[in-house]
């Protein structure tokens, strides 16, 4: 549920707002009548603990499927010349 709020109504019930969102809702802050801040749940990432698990959910290759993978690899990088390559963050 998406809720709004004054700036003033959020400072004197904030704990108010705050149940609120960690019940999942959103809340957009009012200032003269314009949205200028939102509140909304942190979304949670997984644990470092959790990657075996994650990881043993993952898809794998059968050997021959790896090594068919790892040659077309190395076809497409002799293929192209290594000087046309480019770091797409730089």
């Amino acid at each position: 549920m998406t809720r709004t709020t004054s700036v003033i109504e959020l400072t004197q019930h904030v704990q108010r707002y705050i149940a609120h969102v960690m019940n999942g809702d959103r809340v957009i802050v009012l200032h003269e009548g314009r949205p200028v801040a939102e509140l909304t749940p942190v979304v949670a990432s997984p644990r470092m603990a959790d990657l075996p698990e994650i990881l043993h959910h993952l898809p794998s290759l059968s050997n021959g499927d790896a090594e068919a993978f790892a040659r077309d690899i190395d076809i497409q990088r002799t293929q192209h010349n290594s000087s046309e390559w480019r770091d797409p963050w730089a």
